[in-house]
């Protein structure tokens, strides 16, 4: 389900199943497109990546029953029908009731792709219940290691870059679309063009 975030104001929703079924509450909502979703294998949380429409592409660890929109009500008065965006994020950590993402693009626009939320010993402890995804616009694919609790980014950083010298023809296509871990550990990821495999991580420990 899409709604709307400038315009709309909904706290609460359900979604009617099929069937003539009796309805259910929505788990969680405020997303506006949702493309991976992964559960983690060490702490059961639940992070999924969350494309924007002009701006704020997004990953985001969802809380049970919380709102995780964008922080319309932050904006300047008239800035709505502007067309501005306007918000400031340090208001979300305020609020009990907008979860803030983990990360945001602003204004940059990445369309991050699947997600991963790595369980294997392949490639070391130091791996090992870390996030990973695609983006389609830049083909970068993200590693995320997480604070012991799993609520905050420790670090965020590339790992592949089909956008670099060399890489583009390897890949064959500069936007990654998904990825996934094989019951070895061992971690996929695949572009318009190709499935490719990780064999390591530079500078990370085994």
């Amino acid at each position: 389900m899409h709604i709307n975030p400038w315009k709309s104001r909904l706290i609460a929703l359900s979604l009617v199943l099929p069937l003539g079924l009796a309805a259910t509450p929505a788990y969680a909502h405020g997303f506006r497109s949702p493309f991976g979703m992964a559960f983690h294998p060490l702490n059961g949380s639940l992070y999924l990546t969350d494309n924007g429409n002009s701006c704020c592409d997004r990953l985001i660890r969802v809380e049970r029953g919380k709102y995780h929109d964008r922080l319309v009500f932050t904006r300047q008065a008239g800035a709505e029908e502007k067309g501005e965006i306007g918000a400031d994020p340090s208001l979300a950590q305020r609020d009990p009731n907008v979860v803030a993402p983990l990360t945001d693009s602003g204004l940059a626009r990445t369309a991050p792709t699947k997600l991963l939320a790595y369980g294997g010993d392949r490639y070391g402890p130091a791996v090992k219940g870390n996030l990973f995804y695609g983006t389609f616009h830049d083909g970068a694919l993200h590693r995320v290691v997480l604070s012991e609790d799993g609520r905050h980014v420790v670090l965020d950083e590339i790992v592949v870059s089909a956008l670099s010298p060399g890489r583009a023809q390897e890949l064959g296509s500069p936007s990654i679309l998904g990825i996934a871990a094989t019951p070895d550990g061992t971690i996929y990821f695949s572009t318009l063009t190709g499935v490719f495999r990780i064999t390591g991580f530079k500078g990370v420990g085994g």
